[in-house]
């Protein structure tokens, strides 16, 4: 009982909540970490991954430099653009992993970074713009990455929407159900 009351102490401490300490494994913490460094909140995945130390009594090796990669990696904050003379900002990595169309615009609309919530999806337009400054934002694959512009066309399916390749700067259109990479985006 002892050890359960510390524990939950230790989270109202680290600011996470105490029912879920009372009703979980610890090994949910670790799930819980990833999911904040997928949405690139790296101070909330350290909790996460503390909480989790503490309660098993042991670290993960390969999560420490995952949390160690998201600081550095959003370390030096979002980039400042310009593009069609708007002012804009950019995340300095992609989001983790590849998303469909529709998780690729829920995930920049809901991801808090940098103290800011207003995040999107770029514009097949302003993503353009992101290519054209690549070099100077940076991290960017040599890969597709999504747009919010859905592809319009009477003759082929409605369930398309447009994307960039980074690799040779075309933009193609293809089904909102394949994966892509993501760069969320805001305006000053």
């Amino acid at each position: 009982m002892k050890a359960l009351k510390y524990t939950m102490a230790l989270a109202m401490l680290l600011g996470i909540g105490t029912l879920a300490v009372a009703q979980s494994n610890y090994s949910e913490y670790l799930d819980l970490a990833m999911e904040k460094l997928k949405a690139q909140d790296c101070d909330a995945a350290q909790k996460y991954y503390n909480v989790y130390k503490e309660l098993a009594g042991k670290s993960v090796s390969s999560m420490e430099v995952l949390i160690e990669d998201c600081k550095a990696a959003l370390a030096n904050g979002p980039k400042q653009i310009q593009i069609n003379y708007q002012n804009y900002e950019v995340l300095p990595g992609d989001l983790e992993g590849t998303y469909t169309w529709s998780d690729a615009n829920s995930a920049c609309a809901n991801l808090t970074a940098f103290g800011k919530s207003d995040w999107y999806l770029p514009t097949k337009d302003e993503l353009a713009g992101l290519y054209k400054q690549k070099n100077e934002i940076g991290g960017f694959a040599d890969y597709h990455y999504w747009s919010s512009t859905e592809y319009i066309s009477k003759f082929v399916s409605s369930n398309n929407s447009w994307y960039l390749s980074f690799r040779d700067g075309y933009q193609y259109f293809h089904d909102n159900g394949n994966y892509s990479l993501v760069r969320c985006v805001r305006k000053k």
